[in-house]
């Protein structure tokens, strides 16, 4: 069975209180580099989604780093 692994990145950051709000960037980093070093281990197929656009863009060769799309404008209702 195949299974792939979304993760939403900034949950999971959110969830230390390791005063990850000063560098959200660093901290972003910091997951990717930790979902990296699990997936060398366990061989997993990951995808962490983040917010936005992580910038600088972050990359990575083991694991897929993506973002949310911008939200549609709302319809009006009559």
């Amino acid at each position: 069975m195949l299974v792939r692994w979304l993760i939403d990145g900034m949950n999971v950051i959110g969830t230390r209180p390791d005063a990850w709000w000063k560098d959200r960037h660093a901290a972003m980093v910091r997951l990717v580099h930790q979902l990296e070093s699990w997936v060398a281990v366990t061989g997993e197929d990951v995808t962490v989604v983040f917010e936005q656009p992580p910038s600088p863009p972050i990359s990575s060769t083991v694991i897929e780093v993506a973002h949310a799309p911008r939200p549609r404008p709302r319809l009006r209702r009559r």
